[in-house]
């Protein structure tokens, strides 16, 4: 009798064991979504906001602190795309998956994301700052966008300081703009001389966006303002 208890009960766990796993296969997590190729927004409703610079820990932390940061600033709306600037020797492959892992997990739609591999960012350590266009909760662009390119200021000297080259840089753009709503600007040096001016917002009338490095002791800034605000065209 001991015997057919104890075969019954061997029996019953088998048969659990199978309920439970009845294809025998290991179970395995899905892969994050590859973002999409093409994202869609309202202009009047976009917003633009940029992750503060951070030396803390390697990519993937600084990726996801940044994403932290850009959810915080846009209030929680869904982001539409992402440009992300990304520097040192990290995979940067992961930055369009991390993007997907966070957002998925607060179950968000996905943001196109493109990648732009920088010869530095202004801050030791630093190896990614993003750029978020995202879909704000109201009208903040009634009649639309433009999207302003500066003309790019260059010296022979490799290793001249970038201010002056900045600063004729963002003067040019201003004279392009002449008065309008600026909601963003971002400027890209060819050289890291002298980082702390770079992130020294007193210079410039705006925010400035995120910083790359060319191959040559140049400096360009593009912007996106409001249309409809006042501005000299030609």
């Amino acid at each position: 009798m001991r015997k057919r208890h104890l075969l019954m009960l061997l029996l019953a766990i088998s048969l659990n064991a199978k309920k439970k796993n009845p294809d025998g296969e290991t179970q395995t997590l899905a892969l994050p979504r590859d973002p999409p190729q093409v994202a869609v927004g309202e202009t009047a409703r976009l917003v633009f906001n940029v992750s503060p610079l951070s030396g803390k820990g390697l990519l993937s932390q600084q990726t996801r602190d940044a994403m932290k940061a850009i959810l915080k600033a846009n209030g929680g709306v869904p982001v539409v795309h992402i440009r992300a600037f990304v520097a040192g020797s990290g995979d940067v492959r992961r930055v369009p998956q991390i993007v997907s892992e966070v957002l998925a997990e607060k179950k968000m739609p996905l943001p196109s994301v493109s990648v732009v591999l920088a010869g530095g960012l202004p801050l030791d350590n630093a190896q990614v700052v993003l750029e978020a266009i995202s879909n704000g909760r109201r009208d903040a662009n009634p009649s639309g966008l433009e999207f302003i390119a500066g003309e790019e200021a260059t010296a022979d000297d490799p290793l001249a300081s970038p201010q002056p080259l900045l600063e004729k840089a963002v003067s040019q753009l201003a004279a392009k703009v002449n008065g309008a709503s600026v909601v963003q600007v971002s400027c890209f040096v060819g050289t890291m001389n002298n980082p702390a001016y770079l992130v020294d917002p007193e210079p410039f009338p705006w925010r400035r966006g995120g910083s790359g490095a060319n191959a040559k002791n140049s400096a360009a800034c593009a912007g996106e303002l409001r249309s409809g605000s006042a501005r000299r065209r030609g």
